[in-house]
């Protein structure tokens, strides 16, 4: 199985950051990729619609303090789908944090 890595994940966080969003299509259509390999086609689909703005939903307005939790879940779900290692989550997940200066974590 192949999975994402740190990096990649990294890479498409700095793009949407830095509002470059060539960039960030391009590291966005990477994970989409490593879905569609992994035979997680739907969810390749779903992806490349929203990064196309093809997917017909409208999307809620996202505040900056939304953020952190927002990419919080997306690591989850990418760790939970074995996409990402317990090691490569931490490490993003500190990434985040310092970036958006989280100092706890709060669970329901």
């Amino acid at each position: 199985m192949k999975m994402v890595s740190a990096d990649t994940i990294d890479k498409l966080i700095e793009a949407h950051k830095n509002k470059d969003e060539k960039e960030f299509e391009k590291w966005a259509g990477i994970i989409a990729e490593t879905y569609e390999e992994n035979g997680d086609s739907e969810e390749a689909e779903m992806l490349r619609s929203r990064i196309s703005g093809n997917d017909n939903q409208v999307s809620p307005e996202v505040t900056f303090d939304r953020k952190p939790l927002e990419y919080s879940m997306y690591l989850k779900t990418l760790l939970r789908e074995k996409l990402i290692n317990d090691e490569e989550y931490k490490r993003v997940l500190k990434r985040l944090r310092n970036d958006y200066g989280v100092v706890s974590e709060w669970s329901p």
